[in-house]
């Protein structure tokens, strides 16, 4: 659409004892605006005072206000406010980066799924995450291991213990043990009287020849 000429503002807006914001053009000019007597303006009041003064179309417009884009909804108030005016930017649909990993896997590149390098909303690698996790498993099934492992020695001493006592101790014959006892006491006896007599009768023997 056809640029219009710009216009100066009118001298009522810009009497001194007036409420006023204002607009920073694109060439770093300040331009008041009146703000009349509810002290505010809308942003589409903003548009059609830029339009008027600067003979930018509303629809090519961009206003930002406190670092902020200001709709044509929105409303800024107070004396001295300042309004930022910018023109936007005819935008495509993007997809550049789906067009160099296209290219990227028609050359022959494999799909990259390993993401440990990553970090998650808190700030932490991937990787670390991931180790955790597999380290608390880790211990979790040594720990049922163990659990079973003592459970199988535990059941086995049992039945241990249950064969022992099934195997039945064999009987002490206690006058047995005492027959044999005076027995061997009395071929004790025997031996050691063989042996003095033969020893008492060897010298009588040694005398006679």
């Amino acid at each position: 659409s056809p640029v219009s000429p710009r216009r100066k503002l009118p001298p009522a807006a810009m009497a001194p004892s007036q409420p006023r914001a204002f607009l920073r053009c694109l060439d770093g000019r300040h331009v008041a605006l009146p703000l009349g007597e509810t002290g505010e303006l809308t942003g589409a009041e903003v548009m059609q005072m830029a339009e008027r003064f600067e003979g930018i179309p509303a629809a090519c417009q961009r206003l930002r206000h406190a670092g902020r884009p200001l709709a044509r909804a929105s409303v800024v108030r107070g004396n001295g406010v300042v309004v930022e005016l910018l023109l936007g930017l005819p935008g495509g649909k993007g997809g550049f980066g789906a067009m160099l990993r296209g290219k990227a896997l028609a050359a022959g590149k494999k799909k990259s799924t390993n993401y440990d390098a990553c970090r998650d909303l808190n700030g932490v690698r991937l990787r670390h995450v991931h180790n955790d996790r597999r380290l608390a498993e880790w211990r979790a099934q040594q720990e049922a291991k163990a659990a079973k492992k003592r459970e199988d020695g535990q059941g086995a001493a049992v039945a241990a213990a249950v064969a022992t006592e099934a195997v039945a101790a064999p009987a002490f014959d206690l006058d047995a043990y005492y027959e044999a006892n005076e027995a061997a006491r009395a071929a004790a006896a025997a031996a050691v009287r063989e042996g003095l007599q033969a020893a008492a009768a060897a010298p009588a023997a040694g005398g006679k020849r």
